[in-house]
């Protein structure tokens, strides 16, 4: 009996000190995780930001013309560009037609998708484009003092939207004017089967201004700002 209570008193401390290194352990172990749950999520800057834009009937009212700047660089303003160049995304809408609705736009959701026939969410007729059939078009950008500081011709429009990609030399700021001009109807819409189709009513307006094959021309200018 003697002999065995200085065991049974080793083991007693052994134990304790066990358990009060594992204490120590979880503690260790409880500041790293509280450390780690500090650390706030890196968000990009670009999270929940909006594309700019600029819509312009066009002059003979037939299109009304929407501007998406979708390009990397940081542009909060249509009214504001980079002076290095941007890329744009041309829209030609129906300038006659009413804006969508539900009842304009019948719906038939899917039942697997909860899509539209249109292939739009059935609950948001509103984003639905009423893009009309063009066959090309004609694009400069001026400066203030009329000198051409970029232009293309006979760009191709595929489903009433094109791209342009726009670069400068960076030498120029200031104020331009975007020109969007011999803008030529087609009878064909090509490239989609998303999107309803839209034929525009252009007031006393039914034959070309240049007398070829019936095509109606029309044009549009922009005016923004080179900062």
């Amino acid at each position: 009996m003697i002999l065995l209570f200085p065991a049974i008193s080793g083991f007693g401390q052994n134990s304790t000190e066990n358990v009060q290194n594992g204490t120590t352990n979880n503690t260790n172990s409880s500041a790293n995780t509280n450390g780690s749950n500090t650390q706030q999520p890196i968000k990009s800057a670009s999270t929940g930001s909006q594309l700019p834009v600029t819509t312009k009937i066009s002059e003979k009212g037939i299109y009304k013309v929407q501007l998406t700047f979708i390009t990397t660089l940081p542009i909060q303003s249509p009214n504001l560009l980079p002076k290095s160049g941007f890329q744009t995304q041309i829209e030609f809408l129906n300038a006659s037609a009413a804006a969508p609705t539900s009842n304009t736009i019948p719906q038939k959701e899917s039942a697997i998708r909860g899509e539209s026939s249109l292939g739009m969410p059935a609950s948001q007729p509103n984003i639905i484009k009423r893009l009309v059939p063009v066959d090309s078009f004609d694009m400069a950008i001026y400066s203030n003092d009329g000198k051409v500081l970029w232009n293309k011709t006979n760009q191709a429009v595929t489903a009433g939207t094109a791209t342009e990609t726009v670069s400068f030399n960076g030498n120029y700021t200031g104020p331009i004017t975007i020109l969007i001009n011999n803008i030529k109807s087609s009878n064909i819409m090509t490239g989609t089967v998303t999107t309803p189709l839209s034929t525009p009513t252009p007031p006393n307006t039914t034959t070309s201004s240049t007398g070829g094959n019936g095509t109606t021309t029309d044009s549009v200018r922009f005016n923004s700002k080179l900062t």
